[in-house]
């Protein structure tokens, strides 16, 4: 799935609206926060 389309799962109207609460919530980007969570090494 696309980081630009999740925000419809979270109940969110437009990108702008979700982008807006994911970086005050994270402090970060989706898209960042997504290239941190694929670097993270396996076990």
């Amino acid at each position: 799935m696309k980081i630009s389309e999740a925000y419809l799962l979270f109940g969110f109207k437009d990108y702008s609206g979700f982008y807006k609460a994911f970086r005050k919530e994270y402090g970060m980007s989706p898209k960042e926060w997504q290239e941190t969570v694929m670097n993270i090494p396996e076990f």
